[in-house]
């Protein structure tokens, strides 16, 4: 902002399956607090229980957010954590459905900082 960075975090993306978009959106919606419900019923591979989040902050009209993710321990975000590890089956360590997590904290500061109408670039590294 102005000329200086704000933040900078580690974050999860989309597993390969349900990758996250790549490009330049409008924030549609910051909801607080939120709970995400599958589009899937039990049984489809893709189906998730409701998961409550602190911050969520809606990017595509889609459903992608960019939001806090409580089930991820410290730990697992970052550069590959978006798939799923050879010696891990374990959930926290494969990427999300598409949206973008966030640790809390980071979250926090992002959620106070952007508004409704604010650019989010999402690029692929």
């Amino acid at each position: 902002q102005g000329g200086r960075l704000i933040q900078i975090t580690p974050v999860t993306t989309g597993k390969p399956q349900t990758p996250t978009p790549t490009g330049a959106f409008k924030v549609l919606k910051k909801l607080s607090p939120y709970v995400f419900r599958s589009p899937h019923q039990p049984g489809h591979p893709e189906y998730y229980e409701p998961s409550p989040v602190n911050y969520a902050v809606k990017f595509t009209s889609r459903g992608h957010y960019l939001h806090d993710a409580p089930w991820r321990p410290n730990g697992a975000y970052g550069y590959g954590t978006n798939t799923l590890h050879p010696d891990s089956d374990v959930m926290f360590r494969q990427g999300s459905h598409g949206c973008v997590n966030i640790p809390l904290e980071a979250t926090k500061t992002f959620w106070a900082w952007i508004r409704l109408g604010d650019v989010v670039r999402v690029v692929a590294n």
